[in-house]
């Protein structure tokens, strides 16, 4: 056997078993939820899911699956996607803290650039600005709390026009840079908005 193969297969073993966990984590709603979704999933966690309904009662065998109320229903687009239990939600929010951290450098880095440039105060400002934004990230990595997610979209607002306002300043003023921007400011915005959704809808236990 290669060593491709041995990996490839141990990543399958170790997703197989992550999604064993999930299901086991879903109350009985969202359960029945995967249920109608279920040709959306690999076969073997649409399998898993049927075969946790039968070990709860929920359906006594696949068979149940050609009642109505289990027939699989065409997923409706949405912007905020619900995860399916609370282990979904915490990785989610860890992912999208991560992304939000790694933000928070490009604001330190400019504003060390413009101390060693010698403006002291606006170089400061920006500095204590990035650490901030920083640090409420990471807090995000830890728990929900909207205070942090409504204080980095007020800080996130403040930036952009920051930002916006010095590209207006140059003498040229690039397409590609204000795309950039706008892509960038709303990416961070959906991610924020995003955290604010998934994270009212249960609280999350610190970690």
């Amino acid at each position: 056997m290669s060593k491709l193969t041995q990996i490839f297969k141990k990543r399958n073993s170790e997703d197989r078993k992550d999604f064993r966990d999930q299901i086991l984590e879903c109350n009985d709603e969202a359960l029945i939820k995967i249920l109608t979704q279920r040709t959306y999933y690999i076969p073997e966690a649409a399998q898993l899911a049927i075969d946790e309904a039968i070990r709860r009662g929920i359906i006594s065998s696949e068979q149940d699956l050609l009642q109505d109320k289990y027939r699989v229903q065409e997923l409706n687009f949405t912007w905020f996607p619900q995860p399916i239990n609370n282990s979904n939600r915490t990785r989610i929010r860890k992912s999208v803290g991560r992304s939000l951290v790694i933000c928070g450098i490009f604001p330190v880095v400019y504003g060390f650039i413009k101390l060693n440039a010698g403006n002291q105060i606006e170089g400061k400002l920006i500095l204590g600005f990035g650490l901030l934004w920083i640090f409420l990230s990471s807090q995000l990595l830890r728990t929900f709390q909207k205070q942090f997610v409504f204080v980095l979209l007020a800080a996130n607002i403040v930036w952009a026009v920051f930002v916006f306002v010095r590209l207006l300043s140059f003498n040229r003023s690039p397409f590609m840079d204000f795309f950039v921007a706008v892509v960038l400011f709303v990416l961070v915005l959906y991610g924020l908005i995003y955290l604010y959704k998934i994270g009212k809808t249960t609280k999350d236990v610190k970690i």
